[in-house]
């Protein structure tokens, strides 16, 4: 199973947010390079880390609640382990609530990251997307 995304080992609410019960929990899955952010080409993609993203996201989503598992991989198999393994191989009781993904380069190519997504029976449901993405092989889900 891939761990949390490098810099961010555990997932805790900040202690202004201890007393609040988590009572959804959503999985938050990034693809290809996005270990990269902050690092590669900052004058193209900023000097904000995904794990500066992943903190914020945490902080922000436990104060409504929500716990959010971070997950990122450079490999196929590894997130699609994780999806089945935050899905239908967890106990109903702990299965996520909902995926939030960027596969990134995964984006026009994985046909099995699609159907991992598909498998977790989250209610499935339109979204919009630019137009270079009209090649995506997740242009119609969004879980």
């Amino acid at each position: 199973m891939t761990s949390p995304s490098q810099s961010i080992p555990t997932v805790t609410p900040s202690k202004k947010n201890a007393d609040k019960t988590l009572t959804h929990k959503l999985l938050l899955v990034n693809g290809v390079n996005l270990n990269l952010l902050g690092k590669r080409e900052p004058e193209i993609y900023g000097h904000t880390t995904l794990a500066d993203i992943e903190e914020r996201l945490i902080a922000r989503a436990a104060q409504h609640g929500i716990e959010l598992i971070c997950i990122q991989s450079n490999h196929e198999g590894r997130l699609i382990d994780d999806i089945q393994y935050h899905g239908l191989l967890a106990e109903t009781a702990l299965q996520v609530d909902a995926i939030i993904i960027n596969p990134a380069a995964f984006t026009h190519t994985s046909v099995a990251l699609r159907d991992a997504l598909l498998a977790t029976k989250n209610r499935l449901s339109r979204y919009t997307y630019p137009m270079c993405m009209r090649a995506s092989l997740f242009a119609i889900i969004l879980i």
